[in-house]
């Protein structure tokens, strides 16, 4: 009896400490339902679910305490504030490790479940690792019979990646499942991405894909700043309001846009960039641009 009174005891002593000092502990790989405005050390790969969706609050902190990965293919709504924004970053302050975890991931299709992906006014620090390698990344999205899979992602701030800021790569539209003239639709709006040790913004690879970009910041990346590149299969890709300045490479690299894909840049400013400020190369159709 003395020994389950003082488990019990130690127990609580655990959930009053973590309270008290503002931490939860993450354990299980698979959440779901509702992380609240506390902080967060995560401890394990994190995975939601296909048929989950995990909501999280504003002033969220989720500290990552190890190489893990942030995996999302389920849902996630994950929408800060202006003054309460949601941090992704490692555990340990003081690193400058460009690949203290892994990032996020947000991937696959929806099968029978149409997926929702918000992520507005937040940071990501100091993240990659596994491929594709970049502190976010949006890849292999499909519309499926369910319909349209969205990724809507704004008002963040990327930096200290070992690797790219952003990636979006192999979405597609499912030809086999997809229903007719749908296509995946990633928009990315509002982001402040540098420092970053290749790319500050990667499209890559993606086919019969719906992808706007709309007033993005994007400087001191080691390398290009904004690179899309092998698009095919109609894919639309517009920007509009494109910061690119001093980056080791190109403001803008364009390279091969095939099969009916088609860019459309707007208002841009491009600047003291090491190399070219803006370059395109094989493009086969160049009306397309």
């Amino acid at each position: 009896m003395r020994n389950a009174t003082s488990q019990i005891l130690l127990i609580t002593n655990l959930l009053f400490s973590s309270l008290l000092f503002g931490q939860i502990y993450v354990t299980s790989p698979n959440p779901d339902g509702n992380w609240v405005d506390t902080t967060y050390i995560v401890q394990t790969n994190i995975n939601i679910a296909q048929d989950a969706t995990l909501t999280i609050a504003p002033g969220a902190t989720i500290k990552f305490d190890g190489h893990y990965v942030f995996e999302v293919r389920g849902s996630l709504i994950a929408n800060g504030t202006e003054t309460d924004s949601i941090i992704f970053e490692p555990n340990d302050p003081n690193t400058t490790n460009g690949s203290s975890w892994q990032g996020i991931k947000i991937r696959d299709n929806s099968w029978d479940n149409t997926h929702k992906v918000e992520l507005s006014y937040f940071r990501i620090s100091y993240a990659s690792g596994n491929w594709p390698n970049a502190a976010l990344v949006v890849y292999n999205k499909q519309s499926d019979n369910s319909g349209v899979d969205s990724v809507m992602i704004s008002h963040g701030d990327i930096h200290g990646s070992s690797q790219d800021g952003v990636t979006v790569y192999n979405n597609r539209r499912n030809t086999n499942d997809g229903l007719a003239g749908t296509k995946p639709y990633v928009h990315l709006s509002n982001l402040h991405v540098h420092n970053n040790n290749t790319a500050g913004v990667r499209v890559e690879y993606n086919y019969e894909s719906d992808i706007k970009i709309e007033s993005l910041n994007v400087h001191d990346n080691n390398q290009d700043g904004v690179l899309i590149v092998y698009n095919y299969d109609e894919t639309m890709i517009s920007i509009d309001s494109l910061r690119s300045v001093n980056n080791n490479q190109r403001g803008l690299y364009v390279y091969q846009l095939e099969n009916g894909s088609k860019l459309k840049v707007r208002n841009g400013d491009f600047h003291s960039n090491q190399y070219h400020q803006v370059e395109v190369s094989y493009l086969y159709h160049p009306q397309n641009f």
